[in-house]
């Protein structure tokens, strides 16, 4: 009984902390994107995560509880990625979900993860020989990426010369299951939103063994907000994962 009041007053304590501080800076404009057919208006004009609408409902969801917690304007803009990396130069923006990376790390300030992913080569069911290494993927034709995405970077970075960059995810796996591309990188937790996006099945693509990386999602801040700030965002965010809801929020949109 005594450890449950104690949880209370913290919790309690934590609410007024978070509102409070950051009620005088609530004009940050929170930026999203490629969430085409994962979110819906309500009756509220409020933009929502559809349920079983894969990462970029959740993350919908999940930010939009974070604003709630800090007694944020609960507002999204969307935005194309490449458009919303541009705007983070300006002051009072921020962008999710994007990728932490070394090179991006001095750009923004940032909080998260968001989530956690790992990300797979996938080929068509009818390809052959079937690949199992990034030596093996050097040498295909064409490999399908999204254009600006971390996907793009890395395999850039690392000599690939066979890159053929494409505006979204869906087209590409269409190209790998036709065919008319031999490889994509693909994130776990997006595969079954695209494949429907797509209209493309498991009969049509199949995940290599080949590891392409593990993507951490975050929200990145533009450089005028100050740490303190940030770090009140950072503690909403991990009071949502203690409480457990994070946890409904993944049962609930992420499957």
């Amino acid at each position: 009984m005594l450890k449950t009041i104690q949880r209370f007053i913290v919790l309690s304590l934590l609410d007024l902390s978070l509102g409070s501080a950051f009620a005088y800076e609530s004009n940050t404009t929170f930026m999203t994107h490629s969430v085409e057919g994962k979110v819906y208006i309500n009756t509220l004009g409020e933009l929502r995560g559809k349920k079983d609408g894969g990462r970029r409902a959740f993350n919908i969801e999940l930010v939009r509880e974070m604003m709630i917690l800090m007694e944020h304007p609960v507002k999204f803009e969307i935005v194309p990625f490449k458009r919303g990396k541009v705007a983070l130069k300006e002051p009072n923006m921020a962008l999710f979900n994007i990728t932490r990376t070394e090179a991006r790390e001095h750009l923004y300030k940032w909080v998260g993860p968001l989530q956690v992913d790992n990300v797979y080569f996938y080929q068509s069911t009818n390809n052959r020989p079937y690949i199992q290494s990034f030596s093996q993927a050097r040498f295909v034709d064409r490999i399908c990426v999204m254009r600006g995405t971390t996907q793009y970077e890395n395999l850039n970075s690392q000599g690939f010369t066979n890159l053929f960059e494409i505006n979204n995810w869906a087209t590409c796996l269409r190209m790998v299951a036709s065919g008319r591309m031999d490889l994509v990188p693909v994130s776990d937790s997006l595969l079954d939103a695209m494949m429907r996006e797509a209209g493309v099945s498991l009969d049509d693509i199949q995940r290599t063994s080949v590891l392409v990386q593990i993507n951490t999602g975050y929200i990145a801040f533009s450089q005028d907000h100050t740490d303190a700030v940030i770090h009140k965002w950072q503690m909403a965010l991990d009071e949502l994962k203690a409480s457990g809801r994070y946890e409904e929020l993944i049962n609930t949109y992420m499957y």
